[in-house]
């Protein structure tokens, strides 16, 4: 996901999201990586959240919605 840079502050590795999957499956993950550049046409950083997934029943790149608690 991405993140702006006013809100960029409030996030940190380690920190728990609330993921909504494209198919309404709704799962907690891990803030794993956030990037130091932002986007040069967005202003916007990356954000990476991990999410369980051990059976693989999630494909990798599915859409997702990432609620971020500050």
């Amino acid at each position: 996901g991405e993140i702006s840079e006013r809100d960029l502050r409030y996030v940190k590795i380690g920190d728990e999201a609330d993921v909504r999957l494209v198919n309404d499956q709704k799962v907690t993950g891990t803030v794993r990586y956030i990037s130091r550049d932002a986007s040069s046409q967005t202003r916007t950083f990356r954000v990476e959240v991990a999410i369980p997934n051990g059976d693989g029943s999630i494909p990798a790149g599915m859409t997702a919605e990432i609620a971020l608690s500050a």
